[in-house]
């Protein structure tokens, strides 16, 4: 099986099976950075209270197992202190 260009190990196939059970468990909460907001835009970003980044969806890998997470745009997350894009994001 490949995934993302790249050939999956058995163990590497459960992981991403079991990862994709435990997203469909995880209730997730997104709140609006300024309130306003009822849905993400296609523009937004997302990001936790406790990172150090932003993320380009809601569906990272890094945010899989959050269930509190905040949207807005770029600038908003910079506010917030979390600077720059997370790398696997960055990659796609």
């Amino acid at each position: 099986m490949y995934y993302n260009g790249h050939e999956l190990s058995e163990d590497e196939i459960w992981e991403l099976i079991s990862r994709e059970e435990s997203e469909a468990v995880v209730e997730r909460e997104y709140l609006s950075f300024d309130g306003k907001n009822a849905e993400p835009t296609a523009l937004s970003v997302f990001w936790t209270e406790s990172g150090s980044v932003y993320h380009l969806t809601a569906s990272c890998r890094h945010l899989i197992n959050k269930t509190k997470n905040y949207y807005g745009t770029a600038e908003d997350a910079a506010s917030c202190k979390k600077p720059r894009v997370c790398s696997a994001c960055a990659k796609e």
